[in-house]
């Protein structure tokens, strides 16, 4: 068994440690506008390397079962324009 005093020691110790590592997420107004629209769901739209429409998803949970992907995997494809498979996958945000 531990003393109290260890415990309080080993408590102080690792004060710092959780503190360090805490940052507080800023989101930027149009960061906020995207996650609201991407709320309402977004098309995706599937191009091959000719830049020939594939096909359009009506979101982006119908076009990562499609490919065979998670829901977090695809966005990596969305947003830095990497190709998959030999497709480019557009996203298309709504303007309301």
């Amino acid at each position: 068994m531990h003393t109290s005093e260890t415990k309080q020691n080993v408590s102080l110790s690792f004060k710092p440690i959780i503190r360090a590592n805490f940052t507080p997420n800023i989101i930027t107004i149009e960061t906020r506008l995207k996650l609201s629209l991407i709320s309402q769901g977004v098309k995706v739209k599937v191009m091959d390397k000719s830049n020939d429409l594939v096909k359009v998803f009506s979101t982006i949970t119908s076009t990562a079962k499609h490919f065979g992907l998670s829901n977090k995997a695809l966005p990596i494809y969305l947003n830095n324009n990497k190709p998959y498979k030999g497709f480019i996958l557009i996203p298309d945000y709504k303007d309301n």
